[in-house]
């Protein structure tokens, strides 16, 4: 995989984003790995990607790790309520997932429907691993925090820390 991670940053180098975003493509293709979705190739070209990413959920039945790229691009554009209208569509299909009400409840925030974020957020540390508590804690705080629901936010803030007790982020935050 690691020779198509290549081609991305040469064809980057070269200027050449379409032929980027082509080799980001073929890597997925290759790749079970969605943990390393790089967004910013997609960026380069967003007409080229929009179209190329919906023309491959089209053609190959609404597979998840297409939609949830697109559903990563619509977000770095700002396009949060076409994430969001994505991200219904993957719940609706693929039940509760805590990554999805994550992201949606991220799209929510950005939209400043705080309520929809939380309860996300909270349906996200509900059934998610206590690995993953953490994060999903610190997400939900940010949500209280621009609430001014401080208590909520400090309290959600706090399990983070206890956890990474040595990262500075979760004292900032909690500060």
């Amino acid at each position: 995989y690691e020779i198509y991670r290549f081609q991305v940053q040469a064809y980057k180098g070269k200027k050449e984003y379409k032929k980027a975003i082509d080799a980001m493509m073929t890597l997925y293709d290759k790749s079970d790995d969605i943990d390393y979705i790089d967004v910013d190739v997609f960026k380069l070209d967003k007409k080229y990607s929009f179209a190329l990413l919906k023309q491959r959920i089209a053609s190959e039945g609404e597979d998840l790790v297409w939609r949830y790229i697109l559903s990563s691009l619509y977000q770095e554009c700002y396009m949060y309520s076409e994430a969001i209208k994505l991200i219904d569509g993957m719940l609706e299909e693929y039940g509760n997932d805590e990554s999805l009400l994550a992201e949606r409840g991220d799209c929510y925030e950005m939209l400043d429907m705080v309520d929809f974020a939380i309860e996300d957020l909270t349906k996200a540390l509900e059934i998610c691993d206590a690995e993953d508590r953490p994060y999903y804690s610190a997400s939900r705080s940010s949500v209280y925090l621009s609430a001014g629901m401080y208590e909520e936010a400090i309290e959600d803030i706090t399990v983070y820390v206890d956890r990474y007790p040595t990262f500075a982020y979760g004292y900032y935050a909690r500060g």
